[in-house]
């Protein structure tokens, strides 16, 4: 790529000041892109409010111009947080009323009428080849694909962070009652893999089922995990003072679905080995919400915080000697963003999963893993406690998880 072409267009239509960890991955690719001297466009919606954890911080750069479009979804109920009782039981009721009738598979439907003639004009006016759309919502990788279809000189690329037809939330005769619909979002699917040029997807997982799917569209797929960005961490964990005589673990995010269940299996490990160690100098802080109903396993050495902002993030880690990382039983191919932090920070890793692909990769780095199994469990909690009580801890790196060692991958792929 030459410098005149160093101009690319990235579609994210969650960005910030809208929140969530759905808007951090193309927040840090765009900052790293434009600091290796890219003019990025950001195409994504005119969000009028500003959400409280955000990566606003990240995009304010000269390099990076952010392009605000008219939303035909209401501004106000993507807002993660809705205050009061009135205001939640409206939301409900007009988010059904959206999803019964143009936003039945997600809420970027009906923004094609904005998006498609602008990023034409676009391409058009500046020449741009490299287009990149990120998904979900998964509607705006099919918007995209008419772009190709339209300009079929530009490089298109799709970055899947979630999957899409064979995920719950488009399961035919529940999420989604239509067969018309249901069959209407595969077909979205596979022109979308059709028109792509390249295809990334956020873990091995989805590349082998995407693989399995659409089997003439493997040459396209390539792997770039999420990942963590150096400069959010500060504080070496290394250099940190910790209580030598308590170990402490830390866990980030909430404990939804069977995620309560990987907690609990560590609790019902340690009262099996009755072991007077983690009665007296053990403790998990968890900075999260739990399931409605669910119960404190073990009041005494169990705690949850508050939330905390995500300035905050390398400090409060640098006060743990490790943080732990939980996957439910039927989703243990995924990667816990969370984990990242961990990883960024070089501190040990409590991982609880049903083997997956995480758990593979934590294993060979000579972290702390276990599967649902409580004799596991027991051995690797006092492989925990041996190597704190010996001043122990696993040599690993994770550089390759540095999302400027990403960025580098990203890279390759435009022309």
């Amino acid at each position: 790529m030459t410098n005149q072409q160093k101009e690319i267009i990235v579609i994210s239509r969650n960005f910030p000041p809208l929140g969530g960890v759905g808007t951090r991955r193309w927040s840090k690719f765009a900052k790293y892109l434009a600091n290796k001297g890219y003019l990025v466009h950001v195409i994504t919606i005119d969000y009028k409010y500003k959400d409280t954890v955000n990566w606003s911080h990240d995009v304010d750069h000269p390099n990076i111009v952010v392009h605000r479009l008219k939303s035909a979804y209401p501004n106000w109920l993507l807002r993660h947080r809705k205050r009061g009782f009135i205001a939640k039981k409206w939301f409900e009721l007009v988010n059904l009323y959206y999803r019964n009738t143009s936003n039945w598979m997600d809420n970027a439907q009906g923004w094609e009428k904005e998006l498609i003639p602008y990023v034409r004009n676009l391409i058009r006016k500046n020449g741009i080849r490299n287009v990149v759309v990120t998904a979900a919502p998964c509607s705006v990788a099919y918007m995209t694909s008419i772009i190709k279809v339209e300009n079929p000189e530009i490089n298109f690329i799709v970055d899947f962070r979630d999957k899409w037809n064979d995920e719950p939330q488009y399961a035919y005769g529940t999420a989604i009652k239509s067969f018309k619909r249901k069959e209407k979002s595969v077909q979205m699917e596979l022109q979308t893999m059709l028109m792509a040029d390249k295809i990334i997807v956020t873990t091995n997982t989805i590349r082998h089922n995407f693989s399995s799917i659409y089997k003439t569209c493997a040459s396209k797929y390539i792997t770039i995990h999420n990942g963590y960005d150096a400069d959010d961490y500060k504080v070496d964990w290394q250099q940190a003072g910790r209580n030598d005589k308590q170990l402490k673990l830390v866990y980030f995010g909430s404990l939804l679905g069977g995620q309560p269940e990987g907690l609990d299996l560590i609790y019902k490990a340690i009262r099996e080995l009755n072991d007077p160690f983690f009665r007296e100098s053990f403790r998990i802080d968890i900075y999260g919400v739990a399931s409605a109903g669910y119960r404190n396993p073990d009041p005494d050495t169990c705690f949850f915080k508050p939330l905390i902002k995500s300035s905050e993030v390398a400090t409060v880690l640098s006060q743990y000697d490790g943080g732990l990382s939980i996957l439910e039983m039927k989703r243990s191919n995924v990667f816990a963003t969370k984990v990242f932090d961990y990883m960024a920070m070089k501190m040990p890793i409590l991982h609880v999963s049903n083997n997956g692909e995480l758990y593979q990769l934590l294993e060979e780095k000579g972290q702390y893993v276990s599967n649902y199994n409580v004799e596991n469990m027991k051995h690797t909690l006092l492989r925990l406690k041996q190597d704190f009580l010996d001043k122990k801890t696993p040599e690993f790196d994770f550089e390759a998880f540095n999302i400027a060692s990403h960025t580098g991958k990203l890279e390759k792929l435009f022309v």
